[in-house]
Formats: structure tokens, sequence, C-alpha cells
């Protein structure tokens, strides 16, 4: 068997007609390198506990959920034992292991020298009975308040996890994929049964500002406190007597800074009318909260000021570092991870040679003469240049970047089809919504791969082909990595990070030879195409 099969834990798995008593288990949910039988020492007991942890210095057991990895039939022989067992580092196992056993379950484990970095679920991977049928009380609402006639199978994992069993849970879900329906439904109905109220905290006003008007025009009771007049209202809306509102969103440093929000969250704390917390973008935490959102590093205190409380952290990008970093940060106990692959199939990723702009005109009129898309600047005078220079060719545009006072007005005629090309900085992307992307050009080299894979996210939401292509130059090259070696003896956490993520992205375009679409997998953990 050259690869382990990981699977979610049922009891039965029909499509390998498997029962639970011949499989592993385990509760590690990811393995970020191939798994060879040399770095592994089994361990096999008939008093072994129900668990076994594969321990890895850059994966965190705490991040988990349960996988199963089939027997083969060479140790069919074996299936009559309890097959449960501990796994464990060399230097933590016993000189004489049970040699038998140990041999068959090394070869079940066994991986060839070129494994994938993690082979992700398949969407035909195995599910328990309950989790093919929504719950009566969540389809009324997700079909009349939310249009949507039934969740897709992760979302309904992660509602499973965070309403019925009361557990963190990580969802780690590529643009598009609906992460915020895993907190929006069980928000409205947890709402309606029992008028508690779900508390998101999310990175920007504006967005804070867009997703409340979509609920509200689906009938949705939500609050966004992204002006200190907000918080009047929320109080008015929290008057004894009158329903509390399904969703308060908030940026994290209202979280932090405003007594009075803080005093309400406890009073609704203490009533028990809080249901949940939902940190969205959570990728936030690493990237921003190290570098000029400070707020972000102190979210730990909603665990410790309201504990009980479940917490759910939402992205589309986190590396296997960053999503034991953003746990660690959130105080994440014994969270379910609820992960899709990030495999963006309808996406194509370009890197191309920047020489001068009418490359960009060309790559426009050629390949998407009436279509929208992006292009990503690094500042606001290049936005403005660019977009006049589009203009000046034939192609509509208007720069966006956040000093604009009708910035909202832009992003709505945009949206609205006005203008085909918004030349933007890094300030537009997180929470558009708008299916029609066909291209999304970065024009600047951008600072990591994971702000890359970000904003590259934006294209083709509606599943057809779309473009993403990176313009890229020696010159940025040479000032990015002298901007990372002037960081690299610095002792703070913040300035190694910058580091190793600016070298990253310059690997990434430098590579001639490797598929970038297994290159953005890898990077992020997943498997490949």
């Amino acid at each position: 068997m050259n690869q382990p099969w990981f699977r979610q834990r049922t009891d039965i798995y029909p499509q390998h007609n498997m029962p639970q008593s011949k499989c592993i288990h385990s509760t590690a949910a990811s393995l970020p390198q191939p798994v060879q039988s040399s770095q592994i020492c089994l361990i096999a007991s008939l008093q072994s506990p129900t668990n076994f942890f594969a321990k890895h210095p850059i994966f965190s057991p705490r991040l988990s959920e349960e996988i199963l990895f089939p027997i083969p039939n060479s140790s069919r022989m074996l299936s009559g034992l309890d097959w449960t067992f501990p796994l464990c580092d060399p230097v933590d196992a016993p000189s004489q292991p049970t040699s038998a056993i140990n041999v068959a379950i090394t070869t079940a484990l066994s991986v060839a020298v070129d494994a994938p970095l993690w082979i992700p679920p398949t969407e035909q991977e195995a599910e328990d009975v309950e989790s093919t049928r929504t719950n009566a009380k969540y389809t009324e609402i997700l079909q009349h308040r939310f249009g949507i006639s039934s969740l897709r199978k992760n979302q309904l994992k992660a509602i499973k996890n965070i309403v019925e069993r009361q557990r963190d849970t990580f969802v780690l879900m590529p643009t598009g994929a609906g992460k915020s329906l895993c907190y929006q439904l069980p928000a409205v109905v947890e709402n309606e049964e029992s008028d508690s109220v779900t508390v998101v905290v999310s990175p920007l006003c504006s967005l804070i500002e867009d997703q409340v008007a979509a609920l509200s025009a689906k009938g949705v009771d939500a609050i966004g406190l992204a002006a200190d007049t907000d918080m009047q209202l929320l109080k008015k809306c929290l008057v004894d007597g009158q329903p509390n509102p399904a969703l308060i969103y908030c940026t994290p440093e209202k979280i932090q800074k405003n007594s009075s929000l803080r005093d309400t969250l406890l009073d609704l704390y203490g009533r028990q009318k809080l249901a949940m917390f939902a940190v969205d973008e959570a990728h936030c935490i690493p990237s921003w909260g190290e570098e000029f959102r400070p707020a972000y590093l102190e979210l730990s205190t909603l665990r410790d000021d309201f504990p009980g409380v479940p917490i759910m952290a939402l992205t589309a990008t986190a590396t296997p570092q960053n999503i034991d970093k953003i746990g660690l940060q959130l105080k994440l106990q014994n969270p379910a991870l609820v992960r899709q692959s990030s495999n963006r199939p309808n996406l194509t990723y370009l890197v191309k040679q920047k020489r001068n702009v009418t490359d960009l005109v060309h790559f426009i009129q050629s390949g998407h003469a009436n279509h929208s898309g992006i292009i990503y600047r690094t500042g606001r005078r290049q936005c403005e240049q660019l977009a006049k220079t589009l203009n000046g060719k034939g192609i509509t545009a208007k720069a966006y970047h956040a000093s604009l006072a009708d910035k909202q007005n832009i992003q709505t005629q945009w949206k609205n089809g006005e203008f085909r090309v918004i030349v933007a900085t890094v300030s537009f992307g997180l929470g558009i919504d708008k299916d029609d992307v066909r291209f999304v050009i970065h024009y600047d080299l951008p600072s990591s791969i994971e702000n890359y894979f970000q904003q590259t996210g934006r294209a083709g939401r509606d599943g057809k082909p779309a473009d993403c292509c990176l313009y890229y130059t020696f010159r940025e090259k040479k000032i990015i990595l002298d901007l990372a070696l002037s960081t690299r003896k610095a002792k703070d956490n913040c300035a190694q990070s910058f580091d190793q993520r600016a070298s990253a992205m310059v690997q990434f375009c430098e590579n001639k030879t490797d598929c970038r679409r297994v290159l953005l997998l890898r990077y992020f953990g997943g498997g490949v195409c």
C-alpha cells in the first residue's frame, strides 16, 4: 500500500466495506510531511488507549479530528485484535515492541518517499448517517432566510461541532466555499430558539457593513459596531423584554478597548444568552496581529472572560504553522478541524516578467476584453496612475485605496458592472462577494504567499475559469530580499516572520520547474492535484 487513506471516522465505511473494528483510528487530522516507516515507531498492545497521536514538530494534535488508516490485505489475519494503538516518536518507544503487529501496522502506514505533504479528504469520503441529513430546525431557515436548499458536507460538520457538541471549531475552506454560513445559520437558529447572541470578530469596518447589510436583506437581525454611535443602537436593542439580535459584528479593537461592549457581553454571558464567538478571517491574527493590529494578539481574552462559550475560527488561508498559532492565540480547547482542500481547479496561476504596462494592457484586451477584474498594487499613487493609464487604453478602471472618501461607492459601482477593472491596494479584498471576477493581477510583488493566495481567491467564485497573473521583476526581488535581510538579525517574531514569508514569495516566483498550483497547495499543507 503506497499511501495511507485519510477519512472521517464512521461506524461503517460502505465504499470500503470495512467495519470500524478493522481500522486504525487517530486523532491527528493532518500529517504535513511524508510519513515514512523509518520515521515512526509503532507500539501495539491489547491494553492500549483508544486514541493514538502522531507527533510532529510542526503539527499540533490539539487541532484535530478523527481519521482512519485502512488495513491492507496482508494484515487481515490480525483483524480479531483491538486495532487501537498508540503511535509515538522513536525516542519514546520501548525497545521491544510487539513485532508481529508492529510489522503489520508499519506496512499499513508505509508511504512512498515522494508522497505529497498531506492527502486531504476527498468529496467521496464516508460520513455518518446523521450528517447526511440537515436537521429539520436548520432546513426551514436555510431555505427561507438564506435561499439555499441544503448545506454542504463541511458546513454541516462545522455546525454540528460548534452547536451540538459545544466544541471549538477551526474552519479552513477556500474562498467561495460558504464559510460565513457556518456561523450565520446556527446564530439565527439559536437566536430564534433561546434569544441568544453570536458575536463575530471581523477585521474591517467596511466588511462589517457589507455583512450586516446582506443579512438585513435576508431578514436576519444583525448589528454592526463599526462606529461609536452603533453602541447606542446596540443598547436599545438589548433592553429587557425585547428580542436580542442574532449577530453582533465588531472589530478586535472594539472588543479590547470598548468597556461598554465588554460589559454588555458579560451581561449576556451571565444570562446565558451568549451562543458563540466567530473570528472571521482568522489568518489576520498571525499576519496583521504581528505587524500593525496588536488587538488581534489579545483575543485570548474571549476565552478568559467567557469560559465555556465555544469559539469558531474561520479562514481560507492558513499554513499548518499558522493554524497552530491561531489556535494558541485564541486558546482553542481540543478544537475540531473542518478542512476542505484549498485547490481551486478553475483558477490558472501565471507568473510573467514585468516589462512595461503595454504587456498588461495586452493581457487584459486579448483574454478578458469584456471581463471584470482586480489589479493589486502596493501604493495609492500607483493605483491612481495605473487606473488612468488603463482608461486611456479603453479599459474602464477606477482606483481604490483606504484614503478615498467615496471608496464604498467605487466598490459598489464595480460590483454592479459600471466599470470593469478596480485597481486597488491590499485594503481591498476581504469579504468581496462578486462571482464573475475573471482575472486577478498582481502588478507588484505581494509581501507573502498568504496575501497572494487570499487575493487570488477573489477570482472565479462562480466556478468558471479565471486567470491569476503575477508580474515580477528582479528589481522587486532585490527590494523585498534586502528588506528581509535587514530584519533577519532582529530577534522579534514579527521581523523573523516577515523574512520567512518574503523569501517564500520570491522562491515561488523564481521556481520555473514545478506546477504553481502544487507549490501553493504544499505551502498550505494541502495535497497535490
